[in-house]
């Protein structure tokens, strides 16, 4: 009877760590996150896969060919998560997708501005955005956790070491594991919440 009340003092001693836990907590909050980042992840990787295995003759319209069905559903992701916060008013962990959408137009917008007033160089338009989303796992990493904070030093690690040594396929290759980083991590979120764990 004794082991059996220790037993039970001791499950209700971690799960009221982990409802205390602030890296719990933050997982939680970005939870709406993952299938963004899965998402674009996917688009990311998809496109450097049909650059290096299909010549095509018109190479600039595969951009187009990828990222417009993935705006598409990034707006039917974005109606399906209003329809679900307006069932549930309570969640706190809803986050905006007004802002997501702001953020991500400003992103592209930057980037296309930057193309096309030639202020950049293709080279340029790929390194950058896998520099910025390494940067931002690692800042990440201190409300998220280790793991997260990891995917963007090797990241990081990987930008500058193919940057520097440069091969003919770098723009390519950085644009496939930038895209499969957004993969990994969407997926670290989504079993976070599934399977909540420490660190």
């Amino acid at each position: 009877m004794k082991s059996s009340n220790g037993g039970a003092y001791f499950l209700k001693a971690r799960s009221s760590s982990h409802a205390h836990d602030p890296i719990q907590t933050y997982r939680k909050q970005v939870r709406p996150l993952a299938p963004y980042m899965m998402l674009w992840g996917t688009q990311w990787t998809l496109l450097a896969m049909l650059q290096y295995i299909w010549v095509w003759p018109n190479e600039h319209w595969l951009g187009p060919a990828t990222f417009i069905p993935a705006f598409i559903f990034t707006l039917w992701l974005m109606f399906q998560g209003n329809r679900q916060s307006t069932r549930k008013p309570s969640s706190a962990a809803n986050i905006d997708p007004l802002w997501l959408l702001l953020l991500l137009a400003m992103s592209v917008g930057a980037i296309a501005l930057m193309d096309y007033i030639q202020v950049v160089d293709r080279f340029f338009l790929v390194i950058f955005p896998a520099l910025l989303v390494s940067i931002g796992y690692t800042a990440a990493g201190k409300w998220l956790g280790k793991p997260i904070a990891l995917l963007g030093i090797w990241l990081f690690a990987l930008t500058v070491i193919m940057s520097i040594g440069y091969l003919g396929f770098t723009p390519t290759a950085l644009r496939f594991f930038t895209g499969l980083s957004l993969i990994v991590g969407g997926w670290m979120i989504r079993l976070w919440n599934v399977n909540p764990v420490k660190n």
